[in-house]
């Protein structure tokens, strides 16, 4: 596995832990956890797309036109969820099941983006490339509360 892949699949493994947190909140919910537990997952998953988006994407325009878009219809996708969702958080009527589909969507597409978007773009990535990476991820941890 490439840096930019070990980077990225350490951030959908941070990310996978804050959603089992949602479901867990979503079923015995505290005062004001369920809302924090979004806001972090809800600002790590926007910055991880956006690091994808802005980093490794361009690197396989040219050469993977297919993968790319596909990759950008998926972030469209859970972009969509996550408002939907967000909104519910806010008005205190979001459900385990709708945490769920956002997991599985989320599964998918992790699933999907390891096995061949990580690569791909792994392989043609510069070492500023990388080195972006790291910092973007990194200074997203110190960022959350």
């Amino acid at each position: 596995m490439n840096s930019v892949a070990a980077k990225l699949t350490k951030d959908h493994q941070e990310l996978e832990a804050l959603l089992r947190c949602l479901a867990e909140d979503t079923q015995a919910p505290v005062p004001g956890t369920l809302q924090k537990t979004w806001s972090t997952f809800e600002t790590k998953l926007i910055r991880h797309m956006n690091v994808e988006e802005r980093l490794l994407l361009p690197l396989l325009e040219a050469s993977e036109p297919a993968e790319v878009a596909r990759i950008r219809q998926e972030h469209a996708r859970i972009r969509d969820l996550v408002t939907e969702l967000g909104l519910a958080v806010e008005l205190h009527t979001v459900r385990e099941a709708n945490i769920a589909e956002l997991i599985g969507l989320l599964r998918a597409h992790a699933g999907h983006e390891d096995g061949a978007l990580y690569r791909l773009a792994g392989d043609k990535a510069s070492a500023a490339v990388d080195d972006g990476v790291a910092q973007l991820l990194e200074h997203h941890v110190a960022e959350v509360p």
